[in-house]
């Protein structure tokens, strides 16, 4: 598989090293490329700056996407840039060590206007 380089997909890289970056994902912009979406996915911009090491870790290590967002979602995404940093976030997100929080944003008052809900998402 080849995932064509789009530079011109809106993305902020927050922090970059020799194993991983953060990227901020806008609402709207979708995570991988599939069928509606084939070039202008989060990873094609990604492939813009950093194509040879997404490359080198393939399919078996998704390109580098440790985590996706869906496309509604702004966020945080954590991309493995070495074998060593992709291997090592990604035991961490599946043996649950890394704490995730969602912040909804809404137009008007929710009722009651103040609480907490606790729900699993999955």
């Amino acid at each position: 598989m080849t995932t064509p380089a789009n530079p011109n997909v809106p993305l902020t890289i927050v922090h970059a090293d020799d194993h991983l970056a953060i990227v901020s994902k806008p609402a709207g912009v979708v995570t991988q490329p599939g069928i509606e979406h084939p070039d202008d996915t989060v990873l094609n911009g990604l492939m813009a700056r950093w194509r040879r090491k997404l490359q080198a870790l393939g399919v078996e290590r998704d390109w580098g996407l440790i985590h996706r967002l869906d496309r509604p979602t702004s966020g945080l995404l954590v991309v493995g840039l070495s074998p060593e940093g992709y291997d090592g976030i990604r035991a961490q997100f599946v043996e649950r060590p890394v704490k995730k929080r969602y912040v909804a944003v809404v137009h008007g008052a929710p009722q009651p206007n103040e609480g907490i809900m606790r729900q699993s998402l999955s």
